[in-house]
């Protein structure tokens, strides 16, 4: 029938091109395993995802003004990536325009939780970090270890902010 068979050069192109792509997407995606790189648009969505929550935080009517807004961030990680990576940073920013409108606010405590013990260097790290890049906001950052599935030490509305990063530590 009218069927059309590839020449040698079109089989080699084919190969050729299809092991080139495989060897990217593996070095790409050894990569992000490996905490090398991440997506660039993925991480302005969640950027764009925390600005909006922790405005959405700020200017709820249910918020007691009197208190820090509180933000817990759970499964924050062994290099408070998201931190680190200014992933915060534009709603930061947005909070300390806010409170420069209203000077009497209360500030903003930054809590991390993970199940694992997270490294001295790297909460030392996000805290400079966001010290150097807000100078003038009441910002503090700590991290607890605990698990959620457990229970947390908080009481109940404690925080305005509840960021949840989803993570595979192992597949079996």
């Amino acid at each position: 029938a009218g069927e059309e068979k590839l020449s040698r050069r079109e089989i080699l192109t084919v190969t050729v091109g299809g092991l080139a792509y495989a060897k990217v997407a593996a070095s790409a995606i050894s990569k992000i395993k490996r905490g090398d790189a991440y997506p660039e648009q993925h991480e302005s969505r969640v950027s764009e995802v925390f600005q909006r929550s922790i405005i959405e935080a700020y200017l709820s009517s249910e918020r007691d003004v009197n208190a820090p807004l509180r933000v817990i961030e759970i499964g924050i990680g062994q290099n408070c990536r998201t931190v680190v990576r200014g992933m915060y940073d534009e709603a930061f920013t947005q909070l300390a325009q806010l409170y420069q409108e209203k000077p009497n606010n209360s500030g903003i405590e930054f809590i991390g939780l993970d199940v694992d013990e997270i490294p001295m260097v790297s909460i030392k790290t996000a805290r400079k970090k966001l010290a150097t890049s807000f100078p003038n906001l009441a910002l503090s950052f700590n991290v607890v270890n605990g698990d959620i599935v457990r229970g947390l030490c908080f009481p109940d509305g404690y925080f305005g902010m509840l960021r949840k990063t989803i993570q595979f530590h192992a597949l079996k």
